[in-house]
């Protein structure tokens, strides 16, 4: 995936956070891409004309106009031997509810992706300061239902 001018930063922190795993959140536009860079430079396309350099964005890789339509993805499944875990996540999209059954290889419509990338829930856990001694929660986001991708589908 390349990124093109008419992406806009929300979307660049979003793609850090969620598939490079850095938190930008509060930079420039700049610092944004200077940072995914660093982590993968194939974002970005560096044969960029010089307006859009000074803008800061990069053009889109390999999909042309293409738009992405599913995805096939890996929901974890974490069961365990709980049995009033269930095996399958219910996602609703724009009306219309799917299943997805955890631990199997599964294609999505890119709503349901993303609904799923979007579904971040906080866990907090108690810790100690080790100077002062003082006991505060530490918030950790994580996605609620954690998943793997296995392929993007694009029409």
């Amino acid at each position: 995936m390349k990124f093109t001018s008419k992406d806009s930063t929300a979307k660049l922190i979003k793609f850090a956070a969620d598939d490079l795993g850095i938190d930008l959140t509060g930079k420039e536009r700049t610092e944004v891409i200077a940072e995914m860079k660093k982590v993968d430079p194939s974002l970005f396309d560096d044969t960029k004309t010089n307006a859009d350099q000074e803008l800061g964005d990069a053009d889109e890789q390999g999909t042309g106009d293409k738009e992405l339509t599913a995805v096939t993805i890996n929901i974890h499944d974490n069961s365990g031997e709980d049995e009033e875990v269930d095996n399958f996540v219910q996602v609703g999209v724009n009306g219309t509810m799917f299943k997805v059954i955890k631990g199997q290889d599964v294609r999505v419509p890119a709503g349901v992706y993303d609904v799923l990338n979007n579904a971040i829930e906080s866990r907090f856990k108690n810790v100690v300061d080790k100077e002062t001694k003082m006991k505060s929660l530490q918030e950790t986001k994580v996605k609620r239902w954690p998943f793997s991708v296995i392929e993007k589908h694009y029409d």
